[in-house]
């Protein structure tokens, strides 16, 4: 059950990553026009991604500190 959770939550991450860089391809061109790298293009975009998953950590930590009260197992 954990894995397929993991699972489909790497695939909305990278479906959302994925539909943000096609949504941005004129702005990374111009980017890429005006000098920035690939590697820093691609930095960039990572961090965008790891900015997602830094917002949904309070989330998590909601869900661990309450599955006591609820009795569930978190492990």
């Amino acid at each position: 059950m954990t894995q397929t959770s993991i699972v489909i939550s790497g695939l909305g991450i990278t479906n959302t990553l994925l539909f943000n860089i096609m949504e941005r391809i004129r702005e990374i061109g111009m980017m890429r026009a005006v000098g920035i790298t690939h590697r820093q293009v691609v930095g960039m975009i990572v961090l965008e991604g790891f900015g997602h998953w830094d917002r949904s950590q309070p989330g998590w930590l909601y869900l661990w500190n309450s599955a006591d009260l609820y009795h569930f197992k978190v492990t």
